[in-house]
């Protein structure tokens, strides 16, 4: 049997507001989420989201057990969330960076339509790509 679980982020940070979503309502009566720290259900087979929050860090395995005509399923999402901690935005902070005037050796080469036609063109524009990343050697 397929089961499955989706998220949108792979990295949370602690405290705060998870949801993973399942699309097994076709194929569970009722079903749980092991989050690692917490079990959350029973659930309804119908229901697609599942929200909770971690409170300690790193990698979290996230299993789910769906139930269905007395028979049991289990699937064990090995390293599924890694939880960590970000710095909280200020926004009162402005980051500024110092300008050490790169100046590449070419401007961007453009190749226009009619220029594929002949190979020294389309070589010259490639040495120019060449020495423009050559550049932050």
């Amino acid at each position: 049997m397929d089961i499955k679980l989706y998220t949108i982020n792979k990295y949370v940070s602690a405290n705060q507001q998870v949801v993973v979503e399942t699309d097994n309502s076709a194929i569970f009566d009722s079903f749980y989420i092991d989050t690692g720290e917490n079990v959350i259900g029973p659930l309804p087979g119908t229901q697609r989201t599942v929200e909770f929050t971690y409170q300690l860090l790193g990698p979290k395995a996230v299993s789910l057990i769906g139930l269905s005509g007395g028979n049991t399923w289990l699937r064990v999402f090995e390293d599924f969330f890694q939880v960590t901690t970000f710095d909280t935005y200020d926004p009162k902070i402005t980051r500024i960076f110092e300008s050490n005037g790169l100046k590449l050796p070419w401007d961007c080469p453009i190749i226009s339509p009619n220029e594929w036609v002949e190979e020294d063109n389309i070589n010259s524009v490639f040495k120019k790509f060449y020495d423009n990343l050559d550049y932050f050697k």
